[in-house]
């Protein structure tokens, strides 16, 4: 249907940009293909009907929508994950956890080892098994 739209208007003698500012946000067409095999209807202007009392538009391109359910504006975000620096922060995040997971484990050990190997903590492990031992004995 789409394709056909356009190919009419642009023999017509309209631009290609005209056509597809006309149409609006490729979200909302995707979403309309989707709605129709689902049941659910365009009802132009940006909006649709769901069949149950409910309808949703948005403002092309700003990614506002309005329910008429609750009557409030939501802002839908969407991430772009074919940007460098967004494939760049999938990649850096999980290593940044993995290598603070380690250094944590590594000091948590390095303390561990370093009570257990100290003077102190033996003298006192071993004065409280002597007192402990005297204590029962009586």
């Amino acid at each position: 249907y789409y394709n056909s739209y356009i190919d009419t208007e642009i023999a017509k003698g309209r631009s290609e940009e005209d056509v597809f500012a006309e149409l609006g946000d490729p979200r909302w067409i995707a979403k309309s293909i989707l709605d129709a095999e689902a049941g659910n209807t365009w009802t132009g202007e940006n909006a649709y009907d769901y069949g149950n009392g409910a309808y949703e538009y948005s403002d092309t391109g700003s990614g506002a929508y309005r329910t008429q359910e609750t009557g409030q504006n939501t802002r839908i975000r969407t991430f772009d994950l074919s940007k460098w620096y967004v494939k760049a922060l999938l990649i850096a995040i999980p290593v940044l956890i993995v290598i603070l997971f380690f250094k944590l484990m590594g000091f948590a050990i390095k303390m561990v080892f370093g009570i257990l190997f100290s003077p102190t903590f033996w003298s006192i492990a071993i004065a409280l098994v002597i007192a402990g031992w005297f204590l029962k004995r009586r």
